[in-house]
């Protein structure tokens, strides 16, 4: 995934389906390594010893995972993550403001 995503940084014109084929990848291996971590913790988890942040940067990852695959697949995310250090803050609202 590394290089593909360094040759994709490096081309001028990003095709669409480049992109989708790299976000597609990049889904595939955060669930690889949220699996690999769980099997790790079941294995050894009276060994380890986690930090209350750990916790909940851990679970705010595990959201942040559920809406890409969301947003992926095509549909929107209201109160979407954008930061997972800040996971308060939300995207700016953008274009004309509209009566409703």
């Amino acid at each position: 995934v590394a290089e593909s995503y360094l040759s994709y940084c490096k081309k001028r014109k990003r095709r669409a389906s480049r992109t989708r084929m790299l976000k597609r990848r990049m889904i595939k291996l955060l669930e690889k390594l949220l699996s690999q971590r769980d099997g790790i913790h079941s294995e050894y988890g009276a060994l380890l010893r986690y930090t209350q942040d750990y916790h909940k940067r851990l679970s705010i990852i595990r959201k942040v995972l559920v809406q890409e695959k969301e947003m992926f697949e095509g549909r929107k995310v209201s109160d979407r993550i954008v930061s997972i250090d800040r996971h308060y803050v939300r995207p700016i609202v953008r274009g004309k403001e509209t009566k409703s």
